[in-house]
């Protein structure tokens, strides 16, 4: 049996897989024999092959994942939603193994800690369909003033999908969905740091709240939000490979 892997609340694990090394092998068979019957009777109703293809290596490499840091294997792995839908660990304290696992064409993401709420959040840069002018409107007043303030249409783009990314992984992280609007709250920035904003119904105290912004995987933004404190954390990338 392999080392397990030790973590900290003041370490992230981030593990990416790139969807196009592992469809048609058998190793992507073996994360699909892992999941439960009801994660396979979702990935039917996928329309799309594609759609179908990034569920199951999403949801297989977070069973396999999850395997990495606790002694049990990837098909034992229970887990349940609170009333918004966000999943955790059944049978698991505060203490313990927190994740959050995000997909989207071509990529799939999942973040592991202990102890602290965490949100991942990934989006494609070409995703072409996307009207900035449209979609900025949920954003909070100021964060839309100055997106659409800037003129270089590229670089417009990129700051829309940080800030977006950014959102979605606190969202992700409070495991509240859609019931909190976007524009509750914002990041303001000068430069390449981003400040982090709420407004006072929130309740939040915007310091308890760290983020991470990356962008090393081509074409795709990757974000992760944690109710780290004053405690900074550490970001450790893993690519999840194919085993032959």
């Amino acid at each position: 049996m392999s080392r397990l892997i030790e973590t900290t609340p003041e370490v992230i694990d981030l593990w990416i897989a790139h969807v196009s090394d592992w469809v048609g092998t058998p190793a992507v068979t073996r994360l699909i024999e892992c999941l439960s019957s009801e994660e396979r009777d979702r990935a039917r109703k996928f329309a799309f092959d594609r759609d179908r293809d990034v569920y199951h290596l999403a949801h297989g490499m977070l069973r396999t994942v999850l395997s990495k840091y606790d002694n049990r294997e990837p098909s034992e792995w229970r887990f349940v939603a609170n009333r918004h839908g966000k999943p955790s660990i059944e049978g698991f304290n505060f203490r313990s193994l927190q994740f959050n696992i995000s997909h989207t064409a071509g990529l799939a993401v999942v973040g592991v800690t202990c102890g602290s709420e965490i949100g991942v959040d990934v989006e494609s840069l070409s995703r072409t369909r996307v009207r900035i002018e449209v979609a900025s409107k949920a954003f909070a007043p100021a964060e839309r003033e100055k997106v659409l303030a800037i003129l270089d249409e590229s670089a417009k783009r990129k700051r829309f999908f940080e800030i977006w990314t950014l959102k979605e992984s606190f969202i992700k992280a409070k495991g509240v969905g859609l019931s909190l609007a976007l524009d509750q709250f914002w990041f303001d920035w000068k430069k390449e740091e981003f400040e982090f904003c709420v407004v006072a119904a929130l309740q939040e105290n915007p310091t308890d709240w760290q983020f991470h912004l990356m962008s090393e995987v081509s074409d795709y933004l990757i974000a992760v939000a944690s109710r780290a404190g004053s405690q900074r954390f550490k970001v450790r990338t893993h690519s999840f490979q194919p085993e032959s």
